[in-house]
């Protein structure tokens, strides 16, 4: 049976140009997964209040260059832009509810992502644009090429991997996997097994729990890490060419500790005295590595530099 499809024109008059916004709706029943690309329109995803997927898309390209695509085969829905040739203007925004349980995957050369208030499978990928994800249960999947991702409240699986932007993750659970070629990650409140890694930016970790084996590392930049409660898993602050610090905020000490950093160009501070000192070469250069044995507990506690201070706070 054929979907109605409702278009609603609106004329706005702005400095003398006139250009209508269209809007196209329609709802569809037994989706198990939507993928749903476009070109530059961004993407909301919200809940539904029923088990039915409701689609609405906002636009003002010109219907002779712009053409929506929505088809449902069995279980999958698929959702498209395309467009005629040479160059068009315009924007366009995708609103979709939807119900738990969907698996969804997004696509954008240059739009935003939001999605709030789900239990999902929610995959994307974006060439340039931002995320933002809020109180979703599920697996998160993020690949933004330039962009930032802002994740809050988030009970899943997180991969996310941006080629320059900044990450910033609060109060989420489970195993967060966070990459970034330039830009800055932020993870505040959360307790996960973390792996963290940065080509250029810093890392701020504050107040986290350690789930899991956790490493977190900065080829240039700062490596900060605070714990809200003392270290039950092995981890590793690591930083290139920046300072590495692992604050225990007051929490016990406790573990084989191995510190290490550049002879000449670095330095060691901790709150402890060291059962070893011992200098390594590496290539052209001699690493000073100290290490103690604090308390009964079988985890391992690194920090490292290069060039700047590899330091472990009571």
């Amino acid at each position: 049976m054929k979907k109605r499809i409702y278009l609603a024109f609106i004329v706005i008059l702005t400095s003398g140009l006139v250009w209508a916004q269209k809007t196209v709706t329609n709802t569809y029943t037994g989706i198990e997964s939507i993928r749903l690309s476009t070109s530059s329109g961004n993407g909301i995803i919200k809940k539904s209040s029923s088990n039915t997927v409701k689609v609405e898309l906002v636009y003002t390209y010109d219907d002779r260059d712009f053409e929506p695509i929505m088809e449902q085969n069995g279980s999958r829905l698929r959702l498209k832009e395309e467009f005629g040739r040479g160059s068009f203007s315009g924007r366009s925004t995708w609103t979709l509810e939807v119900p738990d349980g969907i698996r969804l995957n997004f696509n954008t050369g240059s739009g935003d992502l939001t999605a709030s208030t789900l239990d999902i499978d929610l995959r994307s990928n974006l060439g340039s644009g931002d995320v933002e994800v809020d109180n979703i249960k599920g697996e998160i999947s993020v690949n933004v090429g330039s962009g930032s991702v802002d994740i809050v409240d988030a009970e899943a699986t997180v991969d996310v991997n941006t080629g320059s932007g900044n990450i910033d993750v609060s109060n989420t659970t489970g195993d967060i996997d966070l990459n970034a070629g330039s830009g800055n990650i932020r993870i505040s409140g959360s307790e996960a097994s973390f792996s963290v890694n940065v080509g250029s930016g810093d890392v701020h970790a504050r107040n986290v729990i350690l789930a899991d084996r956790s490493s977190f590392n900065c080829g240039s930049g700062d490596a900060e890490v605070s714990l809200s409660k003392a270290a039950d898993f092995d981890i590793s602050v690591n930083s290139g060419s920046g300072d590495a610090v692992l604050d225990f905020g007051g929490n016990a000490i406790n573990g084989d500790v191995v510190m290490e950093a550049d002879e000449r160009r670095g330095r060691i501070i901790a709150p402890f005295d060291f059962d070893k000192e011992e200098e390594i070469e590496r290539g052209r250069n001699v690493i000073l590595r100290k290490s103690a044995k604090i308390g009964s507990k079988d985890v391992k506690i690194n920090v490292s530099t290069g060039s700047g201070v590899a330091e472990i706070k009571e």
